[in-house]
């Protein structure tokens, strides 16, 4: 019986220094990514294209790209991205500072110095700018400014556009400069 209260008592001391010892898993999620996670894989001069058939649907090249599996999400640094039209022709071209990819929602976010230049030369610049596939929209809340090629300009807070930017919403204080026809 000794025997019996002794190992009992030996393994509960065990499994109390254990609890005070082990470190609980942190779960990562994109809400507390810390931007020094250790990533699961980098890679220098990133340069990625998608096509179907033989025809380019877009390219992404990067100074820099980290690969974090537990979030499913890769970041960018230094981001060329460009949209390709019929006959492999360039329609879209975006640059940013940074960005990130969520590789399960196919979700993307250009962030700081983004600019977007269409094919008819129109140039969207902000410092956010998400694809949200799901809707298949352009989305910001931050700050827009759109040039078009007539020089004609029209500014404001917060955006969605749809992939072919053929509808255009500016949501907050809009404003800008049109030419007038004669």
């Amino acid at each position: 019986m000794k025997k019996i209260k002794y190992k009992y008592l030996i393994f509960s001391i065990c499994c109390f220094i254990y609890s005070f010892c082990a470190k609980p898993e942190k779960i990562i999620t994109v809400e507390n990514f810390d931007p020094q996670l250790e990533p699961d894989l980098i890679i220098y001069n990133f340069d990625y294209e998608a096509t179907t058939k033989d025809k380019k649907i877009w390219s992404l090249k990067a100074d820099l790209a980290k690969k974090y599996d537990a979030l499913k999400l890769i970041s960018f640094s230094g981001v060329f991205f460009k949209l390709y039209g019929d006959n492999d022709k360039i329609s879209t071209v975006l640059t940013s500072r940074y960005g990130k990819a969520h590789y399960d929602s196919k979700n993307m976010t250009a962030i700081s110095n983004v600019k977007v230049v269409f094919e008819d030369g129109t140039v969207l610049t902000t410092d956010e700018l998400t694809w949200n596939d799901d809707s298949k929209l352009l989305k910001t809340d931050k700050f827009v400014r759109i040039i078009k090629p007539s020089g004609e300009k029209i500014e404001g807070y917060g955006l969605e556009m749809d992939q072919k930017a053929e509808i255009v919403t500016i949501k907050h204080r809009v404003s800008g400069s049109f030419k007038k026809e004669s």
